[in-house]
């Protein structure tokens, strides 16, 4: 980061506006624990015309604005896109990933006594690369994903599992469509997400009586919601 930031501070000597630099600048300050500097730097960026909600995204995960009700489409599109050809590789293979089956181990047994023995019609929310597709197949009679990642998409198209995917914002996609879903399944999408009202009452709409929605989120206390210093949202069990 401190080799970054050199090269953002020579651009800005060469552009004080620079707006990308301040911006980027903003975030490998943020990393190297400069937090105020990371802020004056957001706040400058804005100033100079760039990507506001970027910036204000960024400082109120700092707790120097307020959180917005979801991270920006364009941070999540961006974020993934470029993450997109190394994602599972790097989550499953170095990171360990097991959240994908656990909820599955957990529904799939559920599923076949709440829903009935199948096969179901199946709901990927944030399906991103499609981890949850191969595991979900088994009692699919039709699976849907749906994501805010073009590449992401791409990868999940190549596993060949998947009947419909949609290029959308989840909750847009479950307020546009009158087709029902009895399992839906959302791995690791409420982290960009911290109201959660309508996206449950967009699967509510969408689900028949008996259906099943199974979900993962970080955890924290007390409130509703919070946005982390990792850009990265958690919700109370209570809420």
């Amino acid at each position: 980061y401190a080799e970054a930031l050199e090269n953002y501070e020579e651009a800005l000597r060469m552009k004080p506006d620079f707006h990308e630099a301040l911006l980027n600048g903003g975030h490998a300050l943020r990393e190297m624990g400069r937090l105020d500097e990371a802020a004056a730097s957001y706040r400058e960026a804005i100033r100079c015309g760039g990507d506001a909600q970027a910036g204000l995204f960024a400082l109120a995960a700092m707790g120097q604005e307020a959180a917005p009700a979801v991270a920006p489409q364009d941070y999540i599109v961006s974020l993934f896109d470029g993450y997109a050809d190394k994602f599972d590789d790097h989550l499953v293979g170095r990171l360990k990933y097991q959240a994908h089956e656990r909820l599955c181990e957990t529904l799939l047994p559920l599923a076949a006594t709440l829903c009935g023995p199948g096969p179901h019609d199946v709901l990927d929310l944030g399906c991103g690369t499609g981890l949850c597709a191969p595991l979900l197949a088994p009692v699919a009679r039709s699976m849907t994903g749906v994501d805010l990642s073009p590449g992401m998409l791409d990868a999940a198209r190549r596993r060949g599992l998947y009947t419909e995917l949609a290029c959308q914002d989840v909750t847009q996609f479950l307020q546009g469509g009158d087709s029902l879903f009895a399992l839906v399944v959302s791995t690791d999408v409420f982290i960009y997400i911290g109201d959660l009202d309508p996206v449950f009452a967009g699967v509510r709409r969408r689900m028949p009586a008996g259906g099943l929605f199974g979900f993962s989120i970080e955890a924290c206390e007390g409130a509703d919601f919070i946005l982390q210093a990792t850009r990265r949202y958690a919700q109370s069990p209570g809420y």
